[in-house]
């Protein structure tokens, strides 16, 4: 294939992606796809009875919290707690955790980031996170 036809074809693919190119300041395809996901968004379940309300005021916004899935919880199968540094603040709420919980049972990188911190709120409503996926 001689070097005209060849340009003209790598032309013909690559045109269709053009736009990608010039939203990003034409640093490729790769930097238009998105780094994360947004999943969900709630108030963490059971906040109240752990040690999430005495340690409210030193949360940060944004702030990153673990998210581990607890097959044997008796209580609820698909149960996935939410911890900060390692410390139980709660779970999600049972109406959200099925498909939280089989990402996270097939390898998934979730995490769960605050939105909203409300020291002064009710207990069941003094944190809220937004659970992200990353690629």
């Amino acid at each position: 294939m001689d070097e005209t036809r060849r340009n003209l074809l790598f032309w013909m693919l690559t045109l269709p992606f053009a736009p990608l190119w010039l939203e990003r300041g034409g640093r490729g395809i790769a930097a238009a796809l998105p780094t994360r996901y947004a999943l969900n968004e709630f108030f963490v379940a059971g906040f109240q009875f752990y040690p999430g309300p005495d340690r409210i005021a030193g949360f940060l916004s944004a702030e990153r919290f673990a998210l581990i899935p607890e097959p044997e919880n008796q209580f609820d199968r698909f149960a996935v707690r939410v911890e900060r540094e390692g410390e139980k603040i709660g779970y999600i709420p049972r109406t959200q955790n099925q498909t939280i919980h089989h990402l996270l049972q097939q390898g998934a990188t979730l995490y769960a980031s605050a939105t909203e911190i409300n020291p002064n709120g009710p207990t069941w409503s003094m944190l809220k996170v937004q659970v992200w996926m990353e690629p």
